[in-house]
C-alpha cells in the first residue's frame, strides 16, 4: 500500500503530538516532517522532501499560515494543501481556497472528517468541511446580512442562545450539554459581549427580530 506522505505546519506541539498519534494509526498515512513556524518550513523546503499532502494551520505564531501558501505551491508543486484553521469564517476559506488550497477544515471537525479530508485532497479533488458548508448554505439561502454576527459566536455559544430562547436557566443548560455551570456563564458572557447586548432579554429579542426580518430560523439549524 502507498501511504499518503503528510507535512504537519502547526505552532501547538501539543496540537502536533496528537495529530502524530491520530494519523499515524491510520494505516494509509505517514507524516515524514513537521513544522512549527513559517521560518521552520522555509527552513525545512531545503531538505527535499516530498509529502502528498501538507496540513497548514492558518494562524501561526507571528505570522499567517495564508502568506506559506504560494512558497509551498512553488517549492511543494505536486502537494495538496490543506488548511487547518480554528475559525469558522467562510471569508477565510474562500479566500485560502482561491489562493490553491485543496481543502478547508476547522479544529471543530471530527477525526473521521480529517481523515477524509485527507484522502479526498489526496485524490485531487476539493474539501470543505461540515460547518463550513453550514454556513455557506445559510449565506446561501439569504442570511448574507447576519453572517458576520453568526460567524463570531462558535457553535457551542449558538447552541446555548437556544436554550435561552427557549426559556431555559444556566442550570437546565449546563445539564442539557453536559458542561459546567461555570461554563454556561462564561459562554452567556461572551456572547453577549460579542453581540455588544446588555442582558439575556436583549438577546432574545434580537434573535427574535433577526428570524423575523430575515426570514430565517439560524438557531433552530444548529
Amino acid at each position: 500500500m502507498n501511504k499518503i506522505k503528510l507535512l504537519i505546519i502547526e505552532d501547538h506541539t501539543m496540537v502536533r503530538e496528537m495529530w502524530k498519534v491520530v494519523l499515524n494509526a491510520q494505516v494509509d498515512f505517514e507524516i515524514i516532517a513537521e513544522c512549527g513556524s513559517v521560518k521552520e518550513t522555509e527552513e525545512m523546503l531545503n531538505n527535499k522532501i516530498f509529502p502528498d499532502v501538507i496540513m497548514l494551520d492558518i494562524n501561526l505564531a507571528g505570522d499567517s499560515g495564508i502568506n506559506l501558501v504560494p512558497i509551498l505551491q512553488l517549492q511543494l508543486p505536486r502537494a495538496k494543501i490543506l488548511a487547518v484553521s480554528m475559525h469558522n469564517l467562510v471569508s477565510i476559506a474562500k479566500r485560502i481556497m482561491s489562493l490553491g488550497a485543496f481543502g478547508y477544515v476547522t479544529k471543530n471537525s471530527t477525526n473521521e472528517e480529517l481523515f477524509e479530508a485527507i484522502r479526498t485532497v489526496n485524490a485531487g479533488k476539493k474539501f470543505i468541511c461540515r460547518e463550513i458548508k453550514e454556513l455557506l448554505a445559510s449565506q446561501l439561502m439569504g442570511t448574507e446580512e447576519l453572517s458576520p454576527i453568526i460567524n463570531k459566536l462558535s457553535k457551542r455559544e449558538i447552541q446555548v442562545i437556544h436554550f435561552l430562547k427557549e426559556g431555559k436557566s444556566s442550570r437546565d443548560i449546563a445539564e442539557e450539554l453536559k458542561i459546567s455551570l461555570r461554563t454556561v456563564e462564561v459562554h452567556r458572557y461572551n456572547i453577549l459581549r460579542k453581540l455588544k447586548l446588555k442582558n439575556t432579554a436583549a438577546l432574545v429579542n434580537y434573535v427574535n427580530k433577526s428570524e423575523n426580518n430575515a426570514e430565517h430560523n439560524w438557531v433552530r439549524s444548529i
